[in-house]
């Protein structure tokens, strides 16, 4: 062999062993709890307990997810002050709307507030057809949690 090959294969295994390290991976923080109140539901289907029906789908799909937790009706603004301080949570207020498409459909929103303040933060949209506005909610429902859920970082509930 050459001297300048072996120079050559020398150089590089030294640049290769001196080369740029690897980062350690960067952990993402664990979410912080999420203290979620639920607003009145708005209904525009004209579906029998249609606003029943999805609120009690909208309980049940953020009790999928951690960390969540439901802040009681009624509570004052102090209050659920206190309590997110103490919990060092994230306060959100979720608010739904359902609309009815055309025939068997339909179209729902969910939109994402800060906790007491009612501040805009985000929306989000989905809907189905092909069965009774009844039936629909649920799955629509999951959807909309499930995008909330991937935005807030939360984690299936165990």
């Amino acid at each position: 062999m050459t001297r300048s090959f072996v120079v050559a294969v020398l150089l590089v295994a030294a640049l290769a062993f001196a080369g740029p390290k690897k980062k350690p991976a960067v952990k993402k923080p664990a979410p912080k709890l999420a203290y979620v109140s639920l607003a009145a539901v708005s209904d525009s289907t004209n579906a029998p307990n249609a606003k029943e029906s999805a609120r009690a789908a909208l309980e049940r799909s953020l009790s999928m997810w951690a960390p969540v937790e439901l802040a009681p009706g009624g509570e004052t603004d102090a209050s659920a002050t206190k309590a997110i301080t103490t919990k060092k949570a994230v306060g959100l207020e979720l608010s739904l709307t359902l609309k009815s498409g055309r025939g068997d459909s339909l179209d729902a929103s969910l939109i994402r507030s800060s906790y007491p303040g009612r501040a805009l933060e985000g929306e989000y949209r989905a809907g189905a057809s092909g069965a009774p506005v009844l039936e629909l909610i649920g799955p629509v429902v999951d959807q909309l949690v499930s995008e909330l859920a991937k935005d807030q970082l939360w984690q299936r509930a165990p």
